[in-house]
């Protein structure tokens, strides 16, 4: 799905999928600035628009527009932007880089001791997933509820740490 708006000559098209041939994220991606502008701009029955199951068009803007740490993913391009890609956002947010897991690891089960190398291997495996997606679980929470992306269909496809200008990590969530 490929929708475009006609919007000033500063933001020519506004864009609900990123190019294939552009790397997904970048660092300089929509600030408020341009969120509020294209607020104004983008007709407001467009604003219910999304990606998939992204949020709405219109929630990424306003939290982008209210809140300096987010910004919107657009393609990263060499020239000025005349598209602007929104599937996610990056978010400056060190607080949520270290969430701690909310799953007790407790002691290893006995049965271990019988297991391969392999067994275990792969049952550290299965435990690490399981930790790795309950941070996923909570970053997306804190999400919805500090920045108000909030009307999303789904929780995002993906949610990575990235570096962003300056090399500080920024988290990313983008829908697919």
């Amino acid at each position: 799905m490929s929708a475009r708006w006609e919007t000033s000559p500063e933001l020519a098209a506004v864009m609900l999928e990123p190019d294939s041939q552009m790397p997904f994220y970048s660092s300089d991606g929509i600030d408020a600035e341009d969120a509020t502008r294209l607020l104004k701009e983008i007709p407001k029955t467009r604003l219910r628009d999304r990606w998939n199951s992204s949020p709405t068009v219109g929630t990424f803007l306003r939290s982008i527009a209210a809140h300096p740490q987010v910004r919107g993913n657009r393609p990263a391009s060499a020239g000025p932007v005349t598209e602007v890609g929104i599937s996610g956002v990056l978010i400056d947010d060190p607080e949520l880089l270290t969430l701690a897991p909310d799953v007790e690891l407790g002691t290893m089960p006995t049965f271990l001791d019988e297991c391969t190398v392999e067994q275990k291997t792969e049952y550290y495996r299965h435990l690490l997933g399981c930790v790795r997606e309950s941070v996923r679980r909570q970053q997306w929470f804190a999400v919805q509820h500090r920045y108000g992306i909030d009307d999303a269909l789904a929780p995002p496809d993906e949610i990575d740490p990235v570096p962003g200008l300056g090399g500080r990590l920024l988290l990313h969530f983008w829908w697919d």
